[in-house]
């Protein structure tokens, strides 16, 4: 233990220093940075609980417009676009403005895509609606006003079913990383 303090006061004790602060730093980037960390896992097991809700509603996807639930979601808050998750993957639709932070943010649990001119939201809603082979469709009924339900309904080709209650139900209940 001497050794270790006379290290720390000695003629090395800026390198010390610095070396336990670069070591602090790394460390915190490790447990909330990109790639397999315990936020990352916070937010896959989120997907998961996501995933048995629908299932047990009867739903194959929920379609998500409201900011807050968008975040709860995917981890990551803005405020242009959607949120498609389905039983199987999840997809988050936003514009330029957010795309590189989206990707850096929720890449780990859903797919990011960007709409703009040339590729509507739309369009990429349908397109992942396909994919995952989407026949019922929950959407917020308490979220949308009944104009932007209607557009949803009738762009997409389906109709949107009642299902707030999935996203109210899975944000009562609480996970440890989450208190």
């Amino acid at each position: 233990m001497g050794k270790i303090k006379e290290f720390f006061r000695g003629p090395h004790r800026r390198f010390a220093r610095f070396m336990v602060f670069s070591t602090s730093v790394l460390l915190i980037l490790w447990i909330v940075g990109p790639g397999h960390t315990f936020i990352h896992w916070g937010r896959a097991a989120l997907e998961v609980r996501r995933q048995e809700k629908l299932i047990e509603k009867g739903l194959d996807a929920i379609l998500i417009t409201d900011e807050k639930n968008q975040r709860y979601a995917t981890g990551f808050p803005f405020t242009d676009g959607s949120v498609l998750v389905s039983r199987e993957k999840a997809w988050l639709f936003t514009d330029s403005r957010y795309i590189e932070a989206a990707e850096a943010t929720a890449a780990c649990c859903c797919k990011v895509q960007m709409f703009d001119k040339s590729v509507s939201q739309m369009d990429l809603i349908r397109a992942a609606l396909k994919e995952a082979g989407v026949k019922k469709l929950g959407g917020e009924e308490e979220k949308l006003n009944y104009a932007s339900y209607i557009q949803f309904e009738k762009e997409l080709g389906l109709p949107l079913l009642p299902s707030q209650a999935v996203l109210s139900e899975l944000r009562a209940l609480k996970t440890a990383q989450e208190i």
